[in-house]
């Protein structure tokens, strides 16, 4: 993935939606988990890890913000039921790739010469 398109993509996705903060504070959050894990498709973070890194919210703050972007399909979870246990993430891409040119700058790689 690639963040800044990624970062682009939710702004765009945020003007059309409306998500409470702590779905908004918990997406950034794992976004810029998966940035620093050099974006694996699924990744693990304990709900403690997690929850400090929002700012201390509480479990069932957290749990409300996991199941709304769920629900509105940013986010794919399995978190753990017990406070410290392990949770598993996949956000969802909210970009497309775009083809890269031809080394030679033509868009089929067929350049008139």
């Amino acid at each position: 993935m690639n963040y800044i398109s990624q970062l682009n993509g939710f702004r765009r996705w945020r003007g059309e939606h409306t998500l409470p903060a702590s779905a908004q504070l918990l997406w950034y959050t794992l976004t810029g988990e998966q940035n620093i894990r050099l974006w694996p498709e699924e990744f693990s973070l304990s709900v403690t890890d997690l929850r400090r890194m929002m700012g201390g919210v509480s479990v069932n703050t957290l749990r409300r913000a996991r199941n709304v972007l769920i629900e509105a399909g940013l986010l794919e979870a399995d978190m753990a039921t017990v406070g410290g246990e392990i949770s598993h993430f996949r956000l969802t891409q909210l970009y497309e790739e775009k083809a890269d040119p031809s080394p030679d700058g033509s868009p089929d790689g067929s350049a008139d010469g």
